[in-house]
Order: structure tokens, then C-alpha cells, then sequence
């Protein structure tokens, strides 16, 4: 609709019975097309932007990986190492220390983790 609009208007607001003054259609047309073509790029761009979940703050830790710091005994705290920092986290099962983790929830500053094996 707005692209139709851009190119009825174009040709007449540079519709001149001076030749020097009149714009040649195939500009017209370049303009038209080039413009449709970034504008789909953009909005294209934006509407995937805004179909990812966000991944930032504590979100970011759900799914990963680290390894276990300080043993933690089935359904208390214990320490973990992910994204660089140290954690406290529980688990349903007793989790040794050196053994590698996989972060299943965050709640608050406490992540509840299961044992993982590559």
C-alpha cells in the first residue's frame, strides 16, 4: 500500500510538461523497489529480535553448564562454579565436588542443578 502510494505520487508530483524537469520512471522504479527491499530487511530483522526470549540477567543461566565447588548433599546448598562465578545451588541428589552440573532453574540467587555428563 505505501509503496504504491510513493510511486503514483512520485510520478505525479514530477509530472512536468518541461522534459528537463520530469524524473525518469526507471528512477522511480529503482527507488520504489530498493526502499520495499529495506524495509522487509528491517522488519524482518525486528519481528525475529522480538521472537527470541531474553537472555540476559539471571535468565542467562538456565541451561548452563559448570562444575560443582563445594559438595552438595541432597536437598541443601552447596557451591557451584557457572559463567564465571560461584553459586549456591541444591539438587535432588547428592552432587560431588569436580563433578560437572547442568543448571535446571534459578530462584533468586539459589540455582538447583543435576549432575551432567558430556
Amino acid at each position: 500500500g505505501g509503496i504504491v502510494c510513493m510511486v503514483l505520487g512520485s510520478m505525479l508530483l514530477f509530472d512536468s510538461a518541461d522534459p528537463i524537469m520530469r524524473v525518469s520512471k526507471s528512477i522511480i522504479g529503482v527507488f520504489a523497489v530498493s526502499t520495499t527491499a529495506i524495509s522487509l530487511f528491517v522488519i524482518t530483522y525486528m519481528l525475529k529480535g522480538q521472537r527470541q526470549t531474553p537472555r540476559d540477567g539471571l535468565n542467562r543461566l538456565a541451561g548452563a553448564k559448570g562444575v560443582v565447588k563445594k559438595t552438595i548433599p541432597q536437598g541443601e546448598e552447596g557451591m557451584v562454579f557457572v559463567s564465571g562465578e560461584l553459586w549456591s545451588a541444591t539438587a535432588d541428589e547428592t552432587i560431588e565436588v569436580g563433578e560437572k552440573i547442568l543448571v535446571e532453574q534459578v530462584d533468586g540467587m539459589l540455582l538447583t542443578v543435576k549432575r551432567y555428563s558430556a
